[in-house]
């Protein structure tokens, strides 16, 4: 699905504004795994053991079904980023809650602004990967394109391919961090992120 693809997500959108929850659930399946990825690269190490990305994406498609009649914009880039603001706040909600609760003195407050250029970054940082040997559309399009087409890509990887990627470039963990949670050696690791992009890649073009 592409952002460019406006077919139906204004009468979605009318519809979703004016009450209709099964409209509202078919427009934020079109974005899930943006959202999924955006929450991803936001969570740190510490706050996942105490919360599961797909927890807050639930969260966050529950805060904008209630509040989506409060959205005025129209665009999908716009709608977009509205369903990013809120995922970053309930990220930042979860580090308050479970970390000022137990008095650690870790992310007591964190701004909206930084997790979403984190999240705007690591989503780059993979893109810029993938175009460093590849033409045509995927080098050219606009970032908010290229970002819902790779959360597309991620979400139809096998399970290890996805999870050493993510750990990369969305956590931004370092190779010989990654080795070891895997059980890898690093030039193992090194090797599965190879064939990880590969794939990625393939995947991508093969739609264009």
């Amino acid at each position: 699905m592409s952002l460019s693809d406006g077919s139906g997500q204004t009468q979605l959108l009318d519809q979703a504004r004016a009450g209709n929850v099964e409209a509202f659930a078919q427009l934020f399946d079109r974005y899930r795994n943006l959202v999924r990825m955006t929450l991803r690269s936001q969570i740190s190490a510490e706050l996942r053991s105490k919360v599961d990305a797909s927890d807050l994406l639930q969260e966050t498609f529950l805060t904008a079904s209630r509040s989506v009649a409060e959205f005025a914009g129209q665009d999908p880039e716009t709608f977009v980023r509205w369903l990013q603001v809120i995922a970053a706040r309930r990220v930042a909600d979860a580090y308050r809650r479970y970390f000022d609760f137990e008095k650690r003195d870790l992310r007591k407050e964190v701004p909206l602004d930084q997790l979403l250029a984190r999240s705007d970054r690591s989503a780059a940082a993979l893109v810029d990967q993938l175009a460093d040997s590849a033409s045509g559309p995927l080098s050219v399009a606009h970032r908010h394109e290229q970002a819902l087409r790779l959360a597309d890509a991620l979400a139809t990887l096998p399970e290890h391919y996805r999870e050493v990627l993510q750990l990369r470039y969305l956590e931004e963990r370092p190779l010989n961090e990654i080795a070891k949670m895997l059980g890898r050696t690093k030039g193992a690791t090194a090797m599965l992120l190879a064939r990880a992009i590969e794939k990625l890649r393939e995947i991508l073009t093969s739609g264009d």
